[in-house]
């Protein structure tokens, strides 16, 4: 038994702005503030009040009220390199980084690379091909306006295993579960029951 909200090629199709609520909009680096309601932190940062924004910031960087950091972001980091067996130069990053920002301006103001792993050592233990094999019936939930975790590649992540089984959420954030009562029932039941597994391409609207 295997629930996946993970996905493969997450840097494909990765929208410059996702939809918040019903009205606003914000960039797709600080959806933890909007996956929890309409945001109006662009609002009042426009009357003067920059907390709203800050109060993202600090979300997105995990930053505690005593100041201190959580290291997840870090972690993502290395454990991304490790995964990775390629080692990218400076000069690759760069030209990378400009392809991006032509697709993406506002997601990627830079005209540099992020160097993520560029100057990582060697991996010995490089990413392997998963394909689920004997595990039986894996649940992978897609979202349709995710930016984070495009609906195509978690298509492609349960087309990868042996026994994948596609959920698409119909929602603008990232992740699905939660959403409402359909997602909610088909993965709660499923975890509780393993043989109550939801059906290929079942939509949750």
């Amino acid at each position: 038994m295997f629930l996946a909200e993970f996905t493969v090629e997450q840097h494909q199709e990765n929208p410059a702005q996702q939809h918040c609520g019903e009205k606003k909009y914000c960039p797709a680096g600080v959806l933890l503030g909007c996956e929890l309601g309409e945001d109006t932190s662009n609002d009042e940062a426009q009357d003067g009040d920059g907390s709203g924004l800050m109060k993202l910031y600090d979300d997105y960087y995990r930053r505690a009220e005593d100041g201190t950091y959580g290291n997840s972001l870090e972690a993502f980091q290395v454990i991304t390199c490790i995964d990775e067996a390629q080692r990218t130069t400076v000069a690759e990053d760069d030209a990378a980084a400009a392809q991006i920002h032509e697709m993406a301006p506002r997601l990627v103001p830079g005209t540099t690379g992020g160097y993520t792993c560029s100057f990582f050592p060697p991996t010995d233990d490089a990413r392997t091909t998963i394909t689920g094999a004997g595990a039986g019936p894996i649940v992978v939930v897609g979202t349709t306006g995710d930016p984070s975790t495009p609906l195509t590649s978690s298509r492609a992540m349960a087309d990868a295993l042996q026994d994948g089984r596609l959920v698409i959420v119909h929602a603008n954030q990232h992740t699905g579960y939660n959403v409402n009562d359909c997602i909610n029932d088909a993965v709660d039941s499923y975890l509780v029951d393993p043989t109550k597994v939801p059906a290929d391409g079942l939509e949750c609207e």
